[in-house]
């Protein structure tokens, strides 16, 4: 047997029974932890030379034999080996090939307390026997080191190593070393960097995997030196459990020139990037030298240019596959293409900012279990071939009736686009930016909402920079049923917010609420929604939290509930009207005219300068004639105006307390007239809802639109 200067080297002792192999992996003085104690003990230095170690070393292995005995084992009990010799850690067989440091650093980033770790000037092949773990360490400058994984893995589960005070690498390879991994792969869910890299380093047929434990993490990060990724796969951090936020922010790697190192160079060959890459420079300063160089392969991801200098050289093959959303492990190289292949259940997850084809969802794609789009802060910008209605291709999105639908964590923009999201379904933005950017086009709305149930929640809408454009609307539209939508936590408005329904119909109802947020512009309550709000009030409503600040429209007030929630109602002080029958007493003389009854709040019009009331729609079988004879043009439909001044009951009469009515004569059983009273203040008109009023056989109704 010939004498070895590695830690576990075999050694065959003839015996009686069998031959068996024994080895100082059974030596308890004899490990990585205890190298410091071995060397003070037999004053070594702290650097040792190969040589020392290896006579110290050859020492220790026959004085272990003799004291442990002869033990059974075998080649397969270790994990790494060098040439003949076999170890039982990978660091062990890094170590022997190597000058050894041992170094004293404060562990600031996860313990606060002192340890050991150590640093290795290597010069060598390791090839890995098994899939292991064990600790971190480090690569010193000088190095000569290549590891062959031979289809292992190696994960970083115990000590991490770094810089003093910036312990919380995996591997970290220093300058001026030459080094490679190769035909395995490297994982750590414990590091915030599995390889810090300032070395001249070849990734050939390697897989490299972080588990992510928030933002500003690096898989690989490369700062000085000349790096070849080839063969390879490189996954940036990836998130599980209680991590909703998007992964944006950490990196499958950087290429940044950094400090006060020279120079950094990348070249990825066939390859594949799952993750954005990030380029720097550390003070905007190149000094020798920053590239990119992707010469073939998919980048699933982006190229994240950190305000690199222009001189960063920064190139990529055209051959090269870009992929910017994937589903499951399925990517795609156009947010469209995900789209179609999108199920009910499934979500699309954008990987990188792209610019596109508009979206179209037909209906009941996603009913039941639903759909959603996490952007992860990335932007897709819709520049091309627009979607809508058959004839009304004019829209970025258009999500049509009967799917539910989640977009979160990004930005829709669109420059040529005349409305940004058409909306019929039951819709959730969350954490969304939408910003349309349409110079040439009036009467834009960034957000249409015309069915469905819609939350916007901690999103920012705005509205496009023309005038009569809207953020969003809400318009109970054409035979769609109904529609409300929700403001909610930290959400922006800019810009105004329409109130809309077709045929001044709220059929099923429409509804806004103002939970959270702000709102920069106006409501805009259209004609078409006064008119449905006052026909159907119990099924169209305007809310908003006591906290939630918002002036009422023209003409309208809040009405608090006195549990911190406020209701949209006319301005006038008597919006609720009192409806109910009388009979002869409130005829006129002639029997054939009837008195409008509503309650009011006198005080309101004390200091009016004009008030009395609006008398229109007027309809009838025969003709009405006397005060009605100039309303008789299109049917007998049309508008009259009372007006009052001076006294209060001037021209009205049966002031009761916070009552009044109107007499209105010369109409006939079966004419209808509606009514409503209003006073000036200011030179603002303020109105009461309409009353409805008929006359059947005598008897006197007055009644809501209801």
């Amino acid at each position: 047997m010939g004498a070895g200067s590695a830690r576990h080297q075999l050694f065959t002792v003839n015996c009686s029974c069998a031959v068996r192999y024994c080895g100082l992996r059974r030596n308890p003085d004899y490990n990585t932890k205890n190298l410091k104690e071995i060397y003070e003990r037999n004053d070594i230095p702290m650097r040792t030379s190969k040589k020392i170690v290896s006579l110290v070393l050859a020492v220790m292995m026959v004085v272990s034999m003799m004291a442990v005995g002869v033990v059974s084992a075998s080649a397969t009990d270790y994990v790494a080996k060098v040439g003949d010799s076999y170890f039982e850690t990978l660091e062990d067989a890094i170590a022997s090939i190597s000058d050894i440091t041992i170094q004293n650093n404060t562990n600031y980033h996860r313990t606060g307390t002192t340890h050991a770790f150590n640093k290795y000037k290597a010069d060598g092949t390791v090839t890995l026997l098994a899939d292991c773990e064990g600790n971190g360490f480090i690569i010193d400058s000088g190095s000569n080191l290549t590891i062959d994984f031979a289809g292992c893995k190696y994960s970083v589960t115990g000590e991490l190593v770094g810089s003093n005070s910036t312990e919380y690498n995996g591997f970290q390879l220093l300058q001026n070393s030459n080094i490679t991994f190769k035909n395995g792969s490297l994982y750590s869910n414990k590091a915030s960097f599995l390889v810090q890299n300032y070395s001249n380093l070849t990734l050939d047929n390697m897989v490299l995997s972080l588990q992510g434990r928030g933002t500003g993490q690096y898989t690989l990060s490369n700062n000085c030196g000349n790096v070849l990724i080839k063969n390879s796969t490189i996954n940036a951090p990836t998130y599980s459990g209680g991590y909703e936020a998007n992964e944006k922010g950490s990196f499958a790697f950087d290429v940044c020139r950094y400090s006060t190192y020279p120079s950094v160079s990348v070249t990825v060959e066939n390859s594949t990037i799952n993750g954005d890459v990030e380029v720097s420079a550390t003070g905007g300063d190149v000094k020798e030298g920053l590239k990119l160089d992707i010469q073939s392969g998919t980048i699933n991801g982006e190229i994240v240019d950190d305000e690199a200098p222009a001189a960063a050289e920064v190139t990529q093959d055209a051959s090269v596959i870009q992929n910017v959303a994937k589903i499951g492990n399925t990517y795609y190289s156009k947010v469209t293409e995900a789209f179609a292949a999108a199920q009910d259940g499934d979500t699309i997850d954008i990987i990188a900012d792209s610019a596109g084809a508009g979206v179209k969802v037909l209906p009941n794609r996603f009913k039941d279990k639903g759909f959603k789009v996490d952007f992860h802060e990335h932007t897709y910008t819709i520049d091309s071939t627009l979607v809508g209605s058959v004839g009304y291709e004019s829209q970025a999105f258009h999500l049509e009736q009967n799917n539910k639908i989640t977009l979160q964590y990004g930005t829709i923009t669109s420059e040529n686009a005349k409305m940004l999201i058409q909306n019929y379904c039951d819709l959730t933005l969350k954490s969304m930016t939408l910003t349309p950017n349409n110079p040439t086009y009036n009467n834009y709305y960034t957000l249409s909402n015309n069915c469905g149930n819609v939350v916007i929640q901690n999103t920012t809408i705005n509205a496009n920079p023309t005038p009569n454009s809207f953020a969003f609307d809400v318009c109970r539209f054409q035979s769609y049923p109904s529609v409300n939508v929700t403001v909610k936590g930290s959400s922006k408005i800019y810009g105004d917010v329409e109130i809309s329904a077709s045929g001044s119909d709220a059929k099923d109802g429409f509804s806004l609420t103002l939970e959270g947020g702000t709102m920069t512009g106006e409501i805009k309550l259209d004609a078409s929604a006064k008119t449905a709000m006052e026909k159907a009030p119990a099924k169209t409503e305007i809310t908003k939290k006591d906290t939630f600040t918002k002036e009422a429209p023209e003409g309208y007030k809040w009405v608090s509930n006195g549990a911190g929630k406020s209701t949209l109602e006319p301005a006038d002080l008597y919006a609720q009207i009192e409806g109910y029958q009388k009979k002869a007493e409130q005829a006129s003389a002639d029997g054939t005219g009837i008195r409008i009854l509503t309650k009011v709040d006198k005080s309101a019009f004390e200091d009016a300068d004009k008030y009395g009331y609006v008398v229109a729609k007027v309809s009838n079988k025969a003709q009405s004639t006397a005060n009605f004879a100039n309303m008789k043009a299109n049917g007998g439909n049309g508008e009259k105006t009372i007006d009052c001044t001076g006294t209060f009951n001037k021209g009205i009469t049966g002031i009761d307390n916070t009552y009044v009515t109107l007499a209105v004569n010369g109409m006939s059983d079966g004419d209808q007239v509606a009514a409503r009273f209003f006073y000036v203040k200011d030179g603002v008109t303020y109105y009461a809802k309409y009353v409805n009023v008929s006359t059947y056989d005598g008897i006197i109704a007055t009644y809501d639109a209801d």
